[in-house]
């Protein structure tokens, strides 16, 4: 009686990914790469200049929110593992996160004129979670290429 074979592997029917849906994924994630690059960019100066926070407070905060950043992706990226809704895996969080993610991309540039202390901690909490939001948003952008395509020459050509 012989057993089954461990090194066989399963013929999967290999989906070609048309050049419009291609272009469509690049122009989506350059538009979020740009959004969170003018973000980054934008903040020091708008921190010190416009908010009025010493520089190293700034630069505290900006430490601060990578921290959450290696926090908060391996979170994201298990909700989406775990997700099964009606429109896919990732998909809702495209829906779900977007209007979430502009609100706290304009709150994170809106100064009040509050005591030191206060702003300290609204610029801290709103660009904490402007970058919680945007690591939503862009996990699934990512985890979508294998639900695209299995092949990974393609999935290499779309994330580059």
């Amino acid at each position: 009686m012989s057993e089954p074979s461990i090194t066989k592997t399963l013929k999967q029917p290999v989906r070609h990914v048309g050049t419009l849906e291609k272009f469509s994924y690049a122009q989506l994630d350059t538009a979020g790469q740009l959004v969170f690059t003018m973000i980054s960019s934008y903040l020091l100066y708008f921190y010190t200049d416009i908010a009025g926070l010493p520089v190293a407070t700034a630069g505290i905060i900006l430490l601060i929110a990578r921290i959450f950043d290696g926090i908060d992706a391996p979170i994201w990226g298990s909700l989406i593992d775990i997700t099964n809704s009606k429109y896919g895996r990732a998909r809702p969080y495209f829906l779900w996160v977007a209007i979430p993610f502009a609100l706290f991309g304009i709150l994170t540039f809106w100064a009040p004129q509050i005591s030191m202390t206060g702003r300290i901690w609204y610029c801290g909490i709103t660009y904490v979670i402007c970058g919680i939001l945007y690591t939503g948003l862009n996990t699934p952008l990512t985890a979508v290429l294998p639900l695209i395509t299995p092949n990974p020459s393609e999935r290499l050509q779309m994330n580059s």
